[in-house]
């Protein structure tokens, strides 16, 4: 015997005694109060079991030790088979005369009934001493489910019904039911261990029709067991030896009511599977009990269309909870358990969560299944994290108030938090804007934690990183997000951006979603190059280098600069010349047409070079007010027409509007070749063409006035010059070959800080 069920070896010393206004009648009940209940915290003792003007003492009868007999069934056929329906009713309407005693009292007229079928089934032996020993399996028990009701015939069992659905009430059967459930396991326990002691036996009721009249009630009135869960759920009620003889009710509850034996089991079995973990019985008991009810199709239609009982699961988050971790192996269980917990989880999965949407308490049943699932999303055992990971997605898609439980969850379960959100990003969910929301407060904090966070915590740096970089590349508004507090997380911010470029290489960033995300991580790298963190600076640099040659569109994030963005910009524009003249720039190898190929002197590398020719330009414009800042982005302009050739259209496409940095980087020009820092290429005919356009443009503005005229004839004083030595040395080249060139840039001391706040 199973050491938790001590409480059946103790001495019945309870009765309960009905009494009314006009007779009283004495039943004996065994009422337990012992060690087993003061172990388990409960005094199941000193329960009230009482019906409608019901009082309880304390009394005890003899009674004989019962017979048991081979064939108890078969005796029970027959002598059920021999009940005169005349006979019955002649019964029945004597206890309906006002002169009887149970008359006036519902309780007694119960009882009165079992003294009837106690006198039709006399010298039968009870079935439930077969069916209701603990070692029982689950197809001996099955076998037996419709005992006793099968052998009662159909018009004695429609006659019973009717005069109890009439005379008895509620109340009296909840009491009944209750008093059974407690009485018929010690009864079996005593009658396999030796019977009674001394005899005595603690009621003078035939056990038979106890049975029937029990079976009765239950199939037409199974919502007594829903009006009894609250006391069942006791610890004292979760026995092994009780099981059998639980799942023998809720099988006749479901008879009556398919629902409300689903619910009965969900709300009183499935608690049962963790405290009876070690008892391979009662898992078969207990299982078997949802497969029968789950055996049709239809049923489960059935509950997944109307999966509430007045307005409650019908199975409860709890159950559903317990049922998952039994099911993905976090608890001990047998392989051949868990096969058949793979059968009916789906159903049972479905069920819970179409029940806790149409629940009246939808609000709390469907946060309870979103705690827990958040909560195993993070477990090791991944095939269970997936399930998990699965159904908080649906909590958080079918109610968003699931959103603010997660504001208050997800600093706990960062890492579960990590993976969910990567599913519903990978998954393609429609997302909401409070999950949006969220994000960015996930993102806030999960960035912080990085900056407070010491050294050996590298887990936990590992799981808020992986949040951050996910929050980025699927949310861009999280980028703003980060502009707002990269001040306080300089050192977790330079850390994070490595990570995220080293993660982001990997992918191919050929959709607009992708690009807009190189662009925010090329406009932030500026921004934060401007810190004065040598090694923050350094690896904000690399960042924005590499998302530059990453997609060209990001060069048009430049547009509308003012004089201290432009400081970032110059830096960086010179850094990528220096790292272009060292052969340490690499290219994107995407063959789409918006990024850059890896050949050298490629249509993409062209491209390049005229793009840094034409920014720099600009920017030679802008920072007019600073000599030096001037000075670095002319010498870049140098260097892109000296690189490419074809940036001499380029000039002469913005020559005009942009006459001052002409004039300069003319100038330029003309200092170079003086000193000889200067060799061109072999094409020489292409800038000695653009030399004739620019000064036929010189010519046109200085002849009409106005107020450039200076700086035309300043111009074309400088191209002029510039004419004549292109004149002279194009008998100096041989052929064809061609000279690369090699630029001086001038080292400037002057320290650049760097600084953007670009936008999109």
């Amino acid at each position: 015997m199973d050491p938790v069920d001590e409480s059946l070896k103790q001495k019945p010393t309870a009765k309960i005694v009905i009494t009314d206004g006009v007779g009283e009648l004495t039943l004996v009940m065994a009422r337990f109060k012992g060690k087993s209940s003061e172990r388990d915290g409960f005094d199941d003792g000193d329960e009230d079991i009482s019906a409608s003007h019901t009082d309880l003492m304390v009394e005890e009868t003899e009674q004989p030790k019962p017979n048991k007999e081979k064939n108890s069934t078969g005796d029970l056929a027959i002598a059920a088979a021999k009940i005169d329906t005349s006979d019955l009713q002649k019964f029945f309407d004597n206890e309906t005369n006002p002169i009887t005693p149970s008359y006036w009292s519902p309780a007694l007229k119960l009882f009165r009934l079992f003294d009837y079928y106690g006198t039709k089934f006399s010298g039968v032996s009870c079935p439930w001493y077969e069916m209701f020993s603990e070692y029982i399996s689950s197809k001996q028990l099955f076998d037996m489910i419709d005992v006793p009701l099968c052998h009662i015939p159909n018009h004695v069992y429609q006659t019973t019904v009717s005069w109890l659905d009439q005379e008895v009430t509620d109340d009296a059967v909840d009491a009944f039911v209750l008093w059974a459930f407690n009485y018929i396991p010690h009864d079996v326990y005593f009658a396999h261990n030796g019977g009674w002691k001394d005899g005595k036996k603690p009621t003078d009721i035939s056990n038979v029709a106890m049975f029937v009249v029990l079976a009765l009630v239950l199939q037409t009135r199974p919502h007594v067991l829903i009006a009894l869960l609250p006391t069942l759920h006791r610890r004292v009620y979760y026995r092994p030896a009780r099981i059998p003889l639980a799942v023998w009710m809720t099988a006749q509850a479901a008879k009556g009511d398919l629902s409300l034996g689903l619910y009965t089991w969900a709300h009183y079995l499935v608690p049962q599977l963790s405290s009876s973990i070690r008892h391979n019985q009662s898992w078969d008991l207990i299982l078997a009990s949802v497969e029968k009810i789950l055996l049709e199709q239809n049923n489960l239609n059935m509950f997944v269309h109307n999966p509430v009982w007045k307005g409650m699961p019908l199975f409860p988050p709890r159950s559903f909870e317990i049922l998952l971790l039994h099911t993905f192996h976090l608890l001990p269980t047998t392989v051949e358990v868990i096969d058949r917990l793979k059968e009916i989880y789906p159903a049972m999965k479905e069920v819970a969560l179409t029940g806790a949407l149409k629940s009246d308490s939808q609000f709390e049943a469907i946060q309870h299944i979103f705690n827990f699932s958040l909560r195993l999303a993070g477990e090791e055992n991944t095939i269970l994290a997936d399930e998990a990971t699965e159904i908080a997605i649906f909590c958080l898609i079918k109610n968003h108030d699931c959103c603010g439980l997660w504001d208050h969850l997800f600093r706990m379960n960062l890492k579960a938090s990590a993976v969910i959100l990567k599913k519903l990003w990978t998954n393609g969910t429609a997302v909401s804007q409070a999950l949006k929301r969220l994000m960015q407060k996930i993102f806030t904090f999960s960035l912080l934690s990085v900056e407070d966070a010491d050294a050996e915590y590298t887990d936990f740096a590992e799981q808020v990183t992986a949040i951050c970089i996910l929050s980025l590349t699927k949310n861009v508004d999280c980028w703003k997000h980060w502009g707002t507090l990269y001040k306080k997380t300089l050192r977790s911010s330079a850390v994070l951006l490595r990570k995220f470029v080293e993660e982001w290489k990997s992918s191919a960033p050929e959709s607009d979603e992708m690009k807009q995300v190189t662009q925010e991580m090329f406009t932030f790298s500026l921004k934060l190059a401007r810190e004065g963190n040598p090694d923050l600076t350094e690896e904000a640099t690399e960042t924005a280098i590499w998302s530059l040659k990453e997609i060209v569109d990001s060069l048009k994030l430049w547009d509308n600069l003012n004089e201290e963005k432009l400081k970032a910009c110059v830096g960086l524009l010179k850094n990528l010349v220096e790292k272009w003249n060292d052969h340490s720039l690499q290219l994107s190898s995407s063959s789409s047409r918006d990024t850059l190929a890896s050949a050298p002197r490629s249509e993409a590398m062209k491209q390049v070079t005229k793009l840094i020719f034409t920014f720099s330009f600009t920017l030679a414009k802008e920072v007019t007010g600073n000599p030096v800042l001037a000075k670095e982005a002319t010498v870049i302009a140098i260097w892109s027409l000296t690189e490419n050739i074809d940036c001499c259209d380029c000039w002469d496409n913005l020559y005009e509007d942009n006459l001052e940095p002409s004039v300069a980087l003319l100038k330029l020009l003309v200092d170079k070749w003086k000193v000889h820092s200067l060799r061109l290429s072999s094409d020489t005919l292409t800038l000695s063409q653009l030399m004739k356009s620019l000064m036929l443009k010189n010519k046109k503005a200085i002849s009409e006035g106005g107020a450039n005229a200076s700086l035309y004839r300043e111009a074309d004083k400088s191209c002029k010059v510039i004419s004549r030595k292109l004149s002279w040395g194009s008998s100096c080249l041989k052929g064809g070959t061609a000279v690369v060139v090699a630029v001086v840039i001038v080292a400037v001391s002057l320290p650049v800080v760097y600084h953007t706040t670009l936008r999109l």
